[in-house]
């Protein structure tokens, strides 16, 4: 169907995660279908682990203007993925939605299936419910981002893909390219940059010795 005949009820592009999970969710949008008047919905997905996910189990949970429940689809499913990490998919499967009067869903991961057997189950109704947010990296570091850019040529480190502030948290960090890791990931899995070389160049305290020796 072409986007002319698409009418976006509501659109949400934060990457979503919450705690443990395999998955994120990158963006979601809910949309009426013009010519037949079907409501439905879509989701970018993202694997964060190793492994090749081959399926997803699902709900949907529907609600109204007030944000009451409507109804919640459960055990949705997608098979034959095929996603690696760091890849997105989903964004063109629809979900039909029942209630035309939905204004707002939620996603709620079930399961995970991978390509090698292997699964992953969310045992306890967890939802996502961190947003994984980073700043521009010129805008944190300012007028260090001079210093930053001459320890990325030093290291041999194409800093040119190094764009966004590193968060490091308990049991995750994202690296400045962007890319969701683990705690115990010493490599970010996507641009490969170290964990720990990346901490010390982006402090802003070492930044701005280098910039007064200068």
């Amino acid at each position: 169907m072409a986007e002319e005949n698409i009418k976006m009820i509501e659109a949400q592009n934060d990457m979503m995660w919450f705690e443990g999970s395999p998955m994120a969710v990158c963006a979601v949008r809910l949309a009426l279908d013009v010519p037949t008047g079907e409501v439905f919905t879509t989701a970018k997905w993202m694997s964060l682990k190793a492994g090749v996910v081959q399926s997803i189990v699902f709900d949907v949970i529907c609600y109204d203007a007030v944000r009451k429940p409507l109804n919640r689809m459960t055990n949705m499913r997608f098979d034959h993925i095929d996603a690696r990490r760091n890849t997105s998919f989903g964004y063109e499967l629809r979900v039909e939605v029942p209630d035309i009067n939905t204004r707002n869903v939620e996603y709620v991961l079930r399961q995970v299936i991978y390509a090698d057997g292997t699964q992953w189950v969310n045992a306890g109704d967890q939802r996502f419910d961190t947003r994984l947010e980073q700043e521009n990296i010129y805008t944190v570091q300012g007028g260090y981002n001079k210093q930053f850019r001459e320890i990325c040529t030093r290291s041999g480190i194409d800093g040119m893909n190094l764009v966004l502030q590193p968060v490091f948290e308990p049991d995750h960090w994202l690296c400045a390219c962007g890319a969701f890791n683990w705690a115990d990931e010493e490599n970010c899995s996507q641009c490969k940059v170290n964990k720990a070389w990346l901490q010390k160049s982006t402090d802003l305290t070492l930044l701005q010795q280098i910039k007064e020796r200068e």
